[in-house]
């Protein structure tokens, strides 16, 4: 069975050479197939932008980061887009080559360049324009080898490898995007990562997506460690006045377990060597005063945001010789209420001018502010120790958006949904691929 970019199928009979898939079939399928892939590869795309950013008409422009030397690009475009920017490097429109099929009816264009150096940023602009003499579909790798061994470019094409075309074979991830340089189907994530720990390291987010990131887990061959506490705070004290099981002084058990006589998980006993993933996510439960909750960037007075996820960054790096560590940038809530803060002092402790500044501001609004005080700050901290980041709240679903409020968050105005849980460990899975692929 061959699956059509419509969403039909045309069937392949073992022992029958009177089925044939016309070209167009073949590259609509492939098409459709890898224009998936983009948009999954890809940190950010564009609609009616050219590679450059410009505003063009019936383009996208797909944005990716750290592309390898050798990584061959390709797209489908129109024939007569020949001279658009289609590859950019950030700085220079880099020239790329051109190939047409022999048959008009089912031309088939390609824009290539093969890169020849690494790029921590590029930027791919595709055609997306479609018609029935052209599809325009885009793709960023080659059609593979066993579909370009055509008879002839005409109307249609009996392969010739025989008369069953095995599309599981031909069609797998790996074989579609190898060239693009990354690691799709994990294959290789799963090579360094199997029979590694990870340690799931939150509050309540963590504790509710724990199917998913098992799942993660199992797909990797990883043994998951879920380290979630619901109305658990970063920072706090030790006698319980301030925060709640504060994740330092959580962190510091699981530690001496690791370290010491091993942590036992399924029967099994790991030492810190074993790690090789820990996720960090949190900061719902704290507060957002700059002098009462935030504290100092350089502090690590466990007292404060800032001090705590100093203090749990360092020692996670020293403790954890063998772990990579991602940071999840935690998801807003809509918990928050602008009326909850009554004079200008309160204002201020909170980020605003004066009171008459925040009450311009829905609750939503002040919701998301909240939010974003705090992981501002643990963002802050991580690049500086060099972590991998998951952006789930600047440039994600957005409690201000009521389609976004409906199907990502739940009625409690905290806690995301299945949904939302899924579109966090999809992201979360993508950065595994780009750490260890």
């Amino acid at each position: 069975m061959f699956y059509k970019g419509n969403g039909e199928t045309i069937d392949i009979n073992t022992g029958s050479s009177d089925n044939i898939l016309t070209l167009k079939n073949t590259t609509d399928c492939l098409n459709t197939y890898i224009t998936k892939r983009i948009s999954e590869l890809a940190t950010n795309t564009e609609s009616g932008k050219n590679a450059l950013g410009n505003a063009s008409t019936n383009y996208t422009r797909y944005k990716f980061e750290n592309l390898k030397k050798g990584t061959r690009l390709q797209i489908i475009t129109s024939y007569n887009a020949d001279n658009t920017p289609f590859f950019y490097d950030g700085t220079n429109n880099l020239t790329s080559s051109s190939t047409l099929s022999n048959n008009s009816d089912y031309s088939v264009f390609y824009r290539y360049l093969t890169l020849d150096k690494d790029y921590d940023v590029f930027y791919v602009c595709t055609y997306t324009s479609k018609t029935d003499s052209n599809p325009d579909y885009c793709i960023i790798t080659y059609i593979p080898t066993k579909y370009q061994n055509y008879p002839s470019y005409k109307n249609s094409f009996v392969p010739t490898l025989g008369n069953v075309i095995n599309d599981v074979e031909t069609l797998s991830n790996y074989e579609l995007v190898k060239d693009l340089g990354y690691d799709i189907t994990g294959q290789k994530a799963k090579e360094n990562l199997q029979g590694g720990v990870w340690i799931g390291f939150g509050d309540s987010y963590t504790v509710y997506a724990d199917t998913y990131f098992k799942s993660i887990a199992t797909k990797y061959g990883l043994i998951y460690d879920g380290q979630g506490k619901v109305s658990s705070t970063i920072c706090g004290d030790e006698g319980g006045n301030k925060g709640f099981a504060p994740f330092w002084q959580r962190m510091n058990t699981f530690i001496s377990n690791y370290t010491g006589n091993g942590q036992t998980i399924d029967g099994n006993t790991y030492t810190a060597n074993d790690v090789k993933l820990i996720t960090f996510m949190g900061g719902a439960n704290d507060g957002f005063g700059k002098d009462t909750w935030l504290g100092s960037p350089t502090s690590k007075d466990t007292n404060y945001i800032y001090g705590a996820l100093n203090y749990m960054f360092g020692k996670l790096v020293e403790e954890f010789p063998n772990a990579e560590i991602i940071v999840i940038l935690q998801p807003a809530n809509y918990n928050y209420k602008v009326s909850s803060i009554t004079n200008d002092e309160g204002a201020q402790t909170v980020g605003f001018d004066n009171l008459a500044e925040l009450q311009t501001l829905t609750d939503y609004e002040y919701s998301q502010h909240a939010m974003t005080r705090k992981e501002k700050c643990v963002k802050e901290i991580a690049e500086k120790f060099g972590f991998h980041i998951v952006d789930c709240i600047f440039n994600w679903y957005n409690v201000v958006n009521p389609t976004h409020r409906a199907l990502y968050w739940n009625a409690d105005k905290i806690h995301l949904t299945g949904l939302g849980s899924s579109e966090l460990a999809k992201d979360l899975d993508k950065k595994i691929i780009k750490v260890f692929g």
